[in-house]
């Protein structure tokens, strides 16, 4: 797993364990049994993860995602998209960010941000 992809799953983490320790435990337990999905694998799979969080958390899922989005944007410095869902966010970092970072020479984080300064711009500075 790349450096960006665990940057995204740590981000994700953070924002489960902002629910409190229980709740990030047993929706993490649900995801492994119920939808076969390990923790570090929720990048891989943004549809399943995304269904679980609403069968999960229910109403409590758009506030989660939008908190899961603000991280994320924030950690790899994208610029914010008010019509993009979590799920539309993961599958273009996915399609965009890892395949160029895997193919490139990466000696530090900053050659990670210059990559995607690239394919998104900066973050605007509000």
């Amino acid at each position: 797993m790349s450096e960006s992809e665990n940057r995204v799953i740590q981000c994700i983490d953070n924002v489960l364990h902002q629910l409190g320790e229980d709740v990030r435990s047993t929706f993490l337990l649900f995801l492994r049994r119920e939808r076969g999905i390990k923790h570090y694998e929720i990048f891989q799979n943004p549809e399943k993860f995304i269904n679980s969080l609403h069968s999960v958390l229910g109403n409590a899922t758009n506030n989660i995602e939008s908190e899961i989005i603000k991280n994320i944007e924030k950690e790899l410095d994208l610029t914010h998209n008010e019509n993009q869902n979590l799920q539309d966010l993961l599958i273009k970092i996915k399609k965009n960010i890892v395949p160029k970072i895997k193919n490139e020479k990466v000696e530090s984080i900053d050659d990670i941000k210059d990559m995607t300064y690239m394919q998104y711009g900066k973050k605007e500075n509000k």
